[in-house]
C-alpha cells in the first residue's frame, strides 16, 4: 500500500479501543517501565498520546494503582495474571467487548517513539484480517498490532497452551503482516520500534525524543529551586499513590496543585499523520 492509499481511520465502520499493556517484570530494567520518566513524563504517557492523537479511546493494562490520576485514562489487571504478554491481550479483547468495540489496538508501555502516523497506518491497512502486525527489523511487531475480537477465541485458546509467543499467536490467527519496507515509507522502523529494556535504551529513547519537539530543543527541565522541585514531587507522589515514582517522570507535574491532573494527560492534539512528501 501507497502513501497515497493509507487511508484514515472511520469511526463510523469501527470502534477500535487503544490499549497500552504494562503487565511485564521489568527486570532488566530494574523498576516498572510505564511509569518511569522519560522525557518529563512517565514512559506509558507516550503511547497514550499517540493512541489518542489517533483518534483512539485508551484504556491500559496494568497491576498498579492509580493510573487514571497519573496518566488520565482507566486501568484494569490481567484476568489471568502469570501468562504474559498474550494475557493482556486476551484481557484488553474481553475489555473491547464490553465496550462495544470491535478490536484493540495494543501497544507496548515502553514503546515511547511510535507515532500517530504508524498507528494509522496499522489501523487502516485491512478492514477484515483477524489481526495486523507491522514488521520491523527484528520480525513481526505484536506488541505494536491490531486485533479485532474476531480472534478473541483463537487467542483464548493459546492463552490455554503450552506456547503463548506473540509472535506465533500472530501465525496461528492468520494476521496481515505490514512489511518493513511499507513502514518505512512513512517512519523509519529502527526508531518507531526501539524497545526501552534498559536504563541505556531509555537514554537513546530521550535523545530521539528530543529531536522529534520544535527545533530538536532538550525536555522541559525542572525549576531552579529544589527544595520547590521536591515538593512538587511528593505531592505528585501523594496524588498518583506511588510513593517511589521517578523523579523524571514528575518533572512536568508542576502543574498539578493547580489542575489536580498531569500536564501529560491532557487531550492530545489531533493532526496529520503522514509529513508532506513522506
Amino acid at each position: 500500500m501507497s502513501n497515497s492509499e493509507i487511508r484514515p481511520v472511520s469511526p463510523a465502520t469501527e470502534r477500535i479501543f487503544g490499549v497500552i499493556l504494562a503487565g511485564g517484570k521489568s527486570r532488566r530494567y530494574g523498576r516498572p517501565k510505564a511509569f518511569a520518566g522519560l522525557g518529563g513524563a512517565p514512559m506509558a504517557s507516550w503511547g497514550v498520546r499517540a493512541l489518542q492523537a489517533a483518534g483512539l479511546p485508551v484504556g491500559m493494562i496494568t497491576d498498579e494503582d492509580g493510573v487514571e490520576v497519573a496518566l488520565g485514562v482507566p486501568g484494569r489487571p490481567d484476568l489471568e495474571a502469570g501468562l504474559g504478554q498474550i494475557s493482556g491481550l486476551w484481557t484488553a479483547l474481553q475489555w473491547a467487548r464490553e465496550r462495544g468495540d470491535d478490536g484493540v489496538f495494543l501497544l507496548g508501555c515502553d514503546m515511547p517513539l511510535v507515532s500517530e502516523a504508524l498507528l494509522r497506518v496499522v489501523l487502516s491497512w485491512s478492514d477484515d484480517a483477524p489481526a495486523v502486525v507491522p514488521l520491523g527489523s527484528n520480525g513481526p511487531e505484536p506488541l505494536c498490532a491490531l486485533y479485532r475480537t474476531a480472534c478473541a477465541t483463537a487467542v483464548e485458546r493459546r492463552l490455554h497452551s503450552e506456547d503463548r509467543s506473540m509472535r506465533g499467536l500472530a501465525q496461528v490467527i492468520g494476521a496481515v503482516f505490514i512489511g518493513e519496507d511499507a513502514v518505512a515509507e512513512v517512519v523509519d522502523p529502527q526508531i518507531e520500534f526501539l524497545n526501552v529494556n534498559t536504563v541505556r535504551e531509555r537514554d537513546r529513547a530521550e535523545r530521539l525524543l528530543d529531536t522529534r519537539r520544535p527545533g530538536g530543543a532538550a525536555g522541559t527541565s525542572g525549576p531552579d529551586d529544589p527544595s520547590g522541585h521536591q515538593a512538587r514531587g511528593a505531592l505528585a507522589r501523594s496524588r498518583c499513590g506511588w510513593p517511589n515514582l521517578d523523579m523524571g517522570a514528575i518533572e512536568l507535574y508542576g502543574s498539578i496543585g493547580k489542575q489536580g491532573v498531569a500536564p501529560w494527560t491532557q487531550p492530545a492534539q489531533p493532526g496529520p499523520y503522514l509529513r508532506e512528501g513522506a
